[in-house]
């Protein structure tokens, strides 16, 4: 190869160079310094706690959070109940969100701000709406919003995608309503039961708080500070019972969250026509706590519970800490000969269950 064409095969590969930085410059995303534009992200009189509604729309998901009272509602989901303190969490740092710098590029695809990328979210405070066009997360650093679809893309230090409910899919971002649902079953204290009913098929097996030498703790009953329940098996026999599983049962079933809804699940799929097992916890105040076991699917039960419109998916765990009624019977401990001897009589051993009049285990309907 000759000096000249040497020079000119230089020339055009430098200029090839200068095309292909030139054209991956105008994609890529640059940071545009503007004293102008930092700042708050939103204006002095935005009030996080004055909003009463949150509208997200991404693609073809679209999500409605509405307040009610103190608890907030999905309207668009069944009306199902929201986490509060994720919507917190979003108001928060909407309010708190600052504005260090605009970038610049006539592509809003790399910052996922073009109309089909895009997550709208308007605020209603008050019949005062506010609406923001969030884009895409920065590693480390918080994600792009436009105030207005036409306006200058900021760069907050909020990560405002994530608190919207937008995360990865198959590669694609999508918005996911399932991030605010409040999956919340039961939420009481396992020191308040007072009775746990336990039935599979035609097997019932109840256990219940009892005072020693007076019978089962009623509803409302108040017992004195020298009084102390204890618990015991009451059907199919009447036997001693082990504390710690009874209470874990308790714990298991009134701090109960699920792992999400069975809307994929057809109806008639749910199992809860020829359910494996029901149970029922009374309260001392009176309130009780009822929930049906379904369909078990490796590692998930379906769950209905009395009260909720919807059934549940639940870890498998839960089923087996609930209808595992052998390890609930204490165990009788082995003693020799002369710690008998010495081992004096006590005064409350019922050799029967005591009788107990009331409810069995009521008919569960399963959601519909």
């Amino acid at each position: 190869m000759n000096k000249v064409t040497m020079f000119l095969v230089t020339i055009v590969l430098v200029l090839g160079l200068l095309l292909v930085n030139f054209l991956m410059a105008d994609r890529q995303p640059k940071t545009h310094s503007s004293g102008d534009a930092r700042g708050p992200l939103m204006s002095k009189d935005f009030k996080s706690d004055a909003v009463s509604s949150i509208s997200l729309k991404k693609g073809g998901t679209a999500i409605d959070l509405v307040r009610k009272e103190k608890e907030w509602v999905m309207p668009l989901q069944k009306n199902r109940t929201a986490k509060v303190d994720r919507i917190v969490k979003l108001l928060g740092d909407v309010e708190a969100a600052y504005n260090s710098g605009t970038r610049v590029g006539k592509n809003l695809d790399p910052f996922e701000l073009s109309p089909s990328m895009r997550t709208e979210m308007t605020l209603d405070a008050g019949g005062k709406k506010s609406t923001l066009f969030v884009g895409k997360n920065l590693p480390e650093t918080g994600s792009f919003v436009q105030r207005e679809a036409s306006g200058p893309v900021l760069e907050v230090d909020k990560f405002l995608a994530t608190d919207a409910g937008v995360r990865e899919e198959k590669g694609a971002t999508v918005l996911d309503p399932a991030f605010f649902y409040d999956l919340k079953i039961f939420s009481d204290s396992a020191d308040d039961a007072i009775d746990v009913v336990i039935k599979k098929g035609n097997e019932v097996f109840r256990v219940q708080k009892v005072l020693p030498g007076k019978g089962p703790v009623k509803a409302h009953q108040k017992l004195e500070k020298d009084e102390k329940p204890e618990w015991w098996i009451t059907e199919p026999d009447g036997a001693a019972a082990e504390e710690s599983k009874v209470r874990s049962i308790c714990s298991t079933v009134l701090n109960l969250t699920g792992k999400g809804y069975a809307d994929e699940i057809a109806e008639k799929d749910r199992g809860f026509d020829k359910p494996p097992a029901k149970i029922l916890i009374r309260l001392k105040d009176g309130e009780e706590r009822a929930m049906t076991f379904g369909k078990i699917d490796n590692d998930d039960v379906l769950v209905s519970a009395v009260g909720k419109a919807d059934a549940f998916k639940v870890n498998k765990y839960v089923y087996d800490t609930c209808t595992k009624t052998e390890d609930v019977r204490k165990k009788e401990e082995k003693k020799d000969d002369s710690e008998k001897r010495d081992e004096p009589a006590k005064p409350f051993a019922p050799p029967t269950a005591p009788k107990v009049e009331g409810p069995k285990v009521p008919v569960i309907p399963a959601p519909k």
